[in-house]
């Protein structure tokens, strides 16, 4: 047959319709929750946008990378999956195609970038307030990438061992939440352990991403397919609900052996002065790489962004309790009353450390009580800043002003900036666009290397090999894109939304200290809850995996379960559980009051629905956490704990996802699949 011969304005023409088609897709998902968000921020928080330019590229980037990932996993990696899920069953032991879903689980799960936003948000955390999360997600992430990557992989093996032998789902999935609900309650028992809760509950919710999940569920409908053993409508629905809850327990495991062991980092009794000059002497004694070799500094930096960042480096954070509570002692009753507005004692645990906020005059005199006590505030973070930088304050309550670096910075404070930049969250654009394909490359390679190599392994032919090259290209830009722009489009976005909320309720804002609050305060938190309850019900309507999954189940129920109520069903369970997550923020409720109730009903209308719901409802609740929202939810949560000083902010996605699995059991009660002709001729 002879080759057809396309000039390049022909392939355009066939290229482009479709490419639009796919990123159109992207837009319809994205654009609706951005200016929500932006809209809140201008009208709500009356608080312009900072860095619009990049806000606008990064969010279309988003739109790109995920039209080009997608399309990578569409004619790639699941249907090899689906191929290997198909033809292992016939021609291998159970041995090794166990052995073959463990290795997928693993690295898929090493390889899933969603996972890298938890990390992310730890940055945030301080190792005397949360030590044991401290090690987790900032001093040894290895721990809890290996302790969830063992959780999907048992998962994984299960699940294919359910398809295999056509199991019942119900009581695999039982056991595993009754497990990670005892391991809850026995953690809540200790200070310690219980600061971990939210971030094991949330590692279920934020596994389930981009990478993994249509790979498992390409394996899960292989295996299914081909062993005859299950019901074939039931094809790859449970393996993914499976996978979201295992990894709970796993690093509950892993968080009660640190914490036996003693392997974490223990706050010292002894807190710092000035916990910045720590820092800063710290670096002096050890610089990195980057900062032993001269790395160039930023010319200038975005006022309204980093100004109030760096106003959080004027006071030390925490004080030395012995050295300083006799001398705040001897501080005369209206210097001492002032020193208390902005610093909290804690006789019983013997710390002093800064409130989350106070009134402007207040933080004004507190250097010279400081000095008072003999504390030396020259060697801190923001004087070492203003070493190198000139900051140029224009007006400090509508934030305007300019930041520029000086001409001549010495050598020793170079060194310094780096950390200091990091702390106020500047993030270099270039490299981050490089750790973007690195990342996507790290994700991607390994999984495709070993989905190839077993196809080989088997003498399958899969697609051609300019294709698997064609989407492995696809697969590593696409993600790298959606990386970068993640960085600078939605999570800057997430960011600054969550840094300005607390404006609406605080009397006094910790990033925003020139500002009181602009509404009343239970006006301010209830306008904040009624904002969390549309941002998850909208971004989960967003997720691309989620409107699969509700075609999937109209089908499977023959038209019973409608896509429309699965949409509605989940959504808004999710929007209920998301402002529950931010309500327990601003009211301080324990966490374990609004997570444990809902899994313990779970349990329950699990045994009493049939095998098809429990199947669509726990699949339903983990795909809500995507790409799209995962960002957003953290953001928020996180930014909102630190105004407060409630807990850490975790457990957000936990409540998100609880939910919708118990709207569509309870759904699942009075909506009955239709049967079909062949069944009810059978009958």
């Amino acid at each position: 047959m002879d080759r057809v011969h396309l000039s390049f304005k022909e392939q355009m023409r066939l290229i482009l319709p479709y490419a639009y088609h796919n990123i159109e897709e992207q837009v319809i998902v994205v654009v609706p929750v951005c200016l929500y968000i932006a809209l809140f921020q201008l009208i709500i928080l009356r608080f312009s946008l900072a860095q619009a330019g990049f806000l606008t590229g990064g969010i279309a980037l988003v739109f790109l990378g995920l039209a080009f990932f997608l399309e990578g996993i569409r004619i790639g990696p699941a249907p090899i999956g689906e191929i290997v899920g198909n033809t292992l069953p016939k021609r291998s032991s159970t041995a090794v195609i166990l052995l073959f879903a463990f290795g997928l689980g693993l690295l898929a799960a090493f390889g899933e970038p969603v996972l890298g936003t938890l990390q992310m948000a730890g940055a945030r955390l301080k190792e005397e307030h949360a030590p044991l999360l401290y090690k987790l997600l900032v001093g040894q992430p290895i721990f809890i990438i290996v302790a969830v990557a063992l959780g999907v992989a048992i998962a994984t093996v299960v699940g294919t061992m359910r398809n295999l032998y056509g199991w019942s789902f119900k009581p695999i999935i039982l056991p595993a939440v009754c497990i990670a609900i005892v391991m809850t309650l026995f953690a809540a028992r200790n200070k310690l352990l219980a600061q971990a809760i939210g971030l094991a509950w949330d590692t279920g919710a934020v596994i389930v991403g981009p990478v993994l999940c249509p790979l498992i569920l390409a394996l899960s409908v292989g295996v299914c397919r081909a062993s005859g053993k299950s019901d074939s409508t039931l094809a790859g629905f449970g393996m993914v609900g499976l996978i979201a809850v295992v990894p709970i327990v796993t690093v509950m495991i892993l968080t009660f052996y640190l914490y036996t062991t003693g392997n974490y980092s223990h706050p010292q009794a002894d807190h710092t002065a000035v916990s910045a000059e720590h820092a800063v002497e710290t670096t002096e004694q050890e610089p990195d790489a980057a900062s032993a070799a001269g790395a160039a500094l930023p010319d200038n930096l975005d006022f309204r962004t980093f100004y109030p960042q760096l106003r959080l480096l004027l006071l030390p954070d925490n004080l030395n309790f012995q050295e300083c509570s006799p001398k705040i002692a001897r501080l005369t009753p209206e210097k001492r009353e002032t020193l208390l507005k902005a610093y909290e004692i804690d006789e019983k645990d013997q710390i002093i450390k800064l409130k989350r906020g106070f009134a402007p005059e207040v933080r004004d005199e507190i250097p010279a009580l400081l000095s008072e006590l003999g504390l030396d505030l020259q060697k801190n973070a923001f004087n070492v800043f203003q070493q190198a930088y000139t900051v140029t304050i224009k007006d400090e309550k509508k934030l305007r002003g300019e930041i520029i670096l000086n001409p001549a910075v010495p050598s020793e404070v170079k060194k310094q900036i780096p950390d200091i930049l990091t702390k106020i969250g500047y993030a270099e654009k270039m490299p981050m666009l490089t750790d973007s394909f690195v990342l996507a490359a790290r994700a991607i390679f390994p999984i495709s290397f070993f989905l190839f190599i077993v196809m080989m392994i088997l003498g399958k032919r899969g697609p051609p090999i300019p294709q698997l090259l064609v989407a492995l290209g696809f697969l590593v830009l696409g993600l790298a894109l959606f990386f970068f722009g993640l960085s600078i489009g939605l999570g800057t976005l997430g960011n600054q939304m969550g840094n300005r909320m607390p404006a609406a309720f605080l009397d006094f804002l910790p990033l925003f200290p020139a500002e009181r609050a602009i509404y009343p305060t239970e006006l301010g938190k209830i306008i904040v809850v009624i904002f969390a309850l549309i941002l998850g019900y909208g971004a989960t309507l967003a997720e691309p995996a989620f409107n699969v999954l509700g075609q999937q189940v109209e089908d499977v129920t023959q038209g019973a379960f409608k896509k429309n109520l699965f949409s509605q069903a989940v959504a808004s369970g999710v929007g209920f559980g998301a402002c529950l997550g931010i309500a327990s923020l601003l009211y301080n409720i324990n966490l374990l009051y609004l997570l444990l109730p809902p899994y313990i009903l779970l349990a329950i209308l699990t045994v009493y629905n049939s095998e098809l719901f429990v199947c669509i409802a726990w699949d339903g609740g983990a795909v809500t956490t995507g790409p799209v929202t995962v960002p957003l939810k953290l953001a928020l949560g996180l930014s909102l704990s630190m105004a407060t000083g409630a807990g850490e902010g975790f457990g957000v996605l936990a409540l998100a996802s609880a939910y919708p699995v118990l709207n569509i059991l309870l759904l699942g009660l009075f909506v009955r699949p239709k049967k079909t002709e062949e069944q009810a001729a059978a009958e």
